[in-house]
C-alpha cells in the first residue's frame, strides 16, 4: 500500500568518484518490496533497499537499508520503531465508538509473515537477474516469479 508522493530510487541523479583513484563509487543497486508493503506519504525509498513482506514506513521517511519483516520504521534515515506489527487496508477516520469496539482485535494471521519452503530470498532474485542475458529473459523470469503467490516468498527476518 503505497501513500502518495512516495518514490523509489535505484541510482543516484549524478557520478560520484573516488578523488584517490578516480573510480567511480555510486553505482545503481535494485531495490525490492515485499508483499503486504505500506509506505507512508512522501517516503524515499533508495537504491540497494530491501522491504520485507507486511513492514511499515511512516511518513516522510527515507529507507536505505534493508527491513524486516513485520516491523515498522519512520525517520531520516528510517530506524526500527516496532517490531512483530502488522497492518490492514481498512480506512478507521469514520469509526465510531462501536466500530473500534468491534476492530480491536483481529481474526487471522493472514497478515503475520514467517520463514517458510515458499520464501525466496530478494539476493537470489538479484543473482538469478544478474546471470540473464538480455531484458526479455530478465522480464520472463520476474512474470514467471509473480506467478508464486505463496504468502511467505518475501520473508525478510529481524
Amino acid at each position: 500500500m503505497y501513500s502518495t508522493s512516495v518514490e523509489a530510487w535505484v541510482s543516484d541523479s549524478h557520478l560520484i568518484f573516488d578523488c584517490n583513484n578516480l573510480q567511480r563509487i555510486n553505482y545503481a543497486k535494485s531495490i525490492y518490496i515485499g508483499d503486504h508493503v505500506w509506505l507512508g506519504k512522501l517516503t524515499n525509498v533508495l537504491k540497494g533497499s530491501k522491504i520485507g513482506s507486511g513492514a511499515i514506513v511512516g511518513t516522510h521517511s527515507v529507507v536505505t537499508k534493508k527491513i524486516p519483516s513485520n516491523t515498522s520504521w519512520g525517520g531520516v534515515p528510517a530506524r526500527q520503531i516496532g517490531k512483530d506489527v502488522f497492518f490492514v487496508g481498512y480506512n478507521a477516520q469514520p469509526y465510531k465508538a462501536e466500530d473500534i469496539e468491534v476492530h480491536s482485535t483481529y481474526q487471522s494471521d493472514r497478515w503475520i509473515f514467517n520463514e517458510d519452503e515458499n520464501t525466496i530470498c530478494f539476493d537470489q532474485i538479484e543473482n538469478a537477474l544478474n546471470s540473464l542475458g538480455n531484458p526479455t529473459e530478465k522480464a520472463n523470469y520476474l512474470v514467471e516469479l509473480d506467478k508464486n503467490k505463496k504468502k511467505n516468498r518475501f520473508y525478510i527476518p529481524e
